[in-house]
């Protein structure tokens, strides 16, 4: 299977839909999400070793019952993805979406995403730099907890933390040095790098007082 021609009334794509299947060899690689699925499920695009970034990707139920069981995957387990890129209008990022990812590189945030969820990018170890949008304020719990090769996160405006005793990266074996907030940012939460052992250097703006 190479392609799929998605109905607009497709909302949902189940456990194992297109595992193991050839999507993205005809498309170089790239997935693009239809604009109205709104969930997916466990390993429904698992194994699929042609897809290498997942474009348009918008508001998505929780993802977190996914692997709340212990024979439960992300939904790209064991697919290649190398690049995240998620539309204008979604708000924020999945709980669990990408995580263990290890083979994630880049990761392109919408202007318009407010709150990255519990997990979405935990044990990412393929990133290495992180950019955030201006608008991104709210971190889940363990958001990039590790992600042991990622070095720095540029442009930080978060203000909250929905958990503030579960850190965003809580490792101690990571190689994060350096954490750049943005202009704008007035605050640095409770607990933000709490545990991380190899930070070196942090660049404040003028806004922070």
């Amino acid at each position: 299977l190479t392609t799929v021609n998605w109905a607009d009334s497709i909302t949902r794509i189940g456990e194992y839909a297109f595992y193991d299947t050839s999507l993205g060899k005809l498309t170089d690689g790239v997935l693009e999400f239809p604009d109205n699925i709104a969930k997916i499920e466990d390993c429904s695009f698992g194994n699929c070793a042609y897809i290498t970034s997942v474009t348009n990707i918008g508001n998505l139920a929780s993802c977190n019952e996914l692997i709340s069981a212990s024979w439960s995957r992300p939904p790209f387990y064991k697919t290649p993805v190398e690049t995240a890129s998620f539309k204008e209008g979604c708000t924020y990022v999945a709980e669990n979406l990408f995580e263990s990812q290890s083979s994630l590189k880049t990761i392109n945030f919408s202007s318009t995403i407010t709150e990255i969820k519990y997990q979405a990018f935990r044990n990412c170890t393929g990133l290495e730099s992180v950019t955030l949008t201006d608008n991104i304020a709210t971190f889940g719990a363990y958001v990039f907890c590790g992600c042991t090769n990622l070095t720095e996160v540029n442009n930080i405006h978060v203000s909250r933390l929905t958990n503030s005793d579960q850190e965003p990266f809580g490792t101690k074996d990571a190689k994060l040095t350096t954490l750049r907030f943005g202009e704008g940012a007035t605050l640095v939460p409770w607990n933000f790098a709490n545990g991380v052992t190899s930070l070196t250097t942090v660049e404040l703006p003028s806004t922070m007082t």
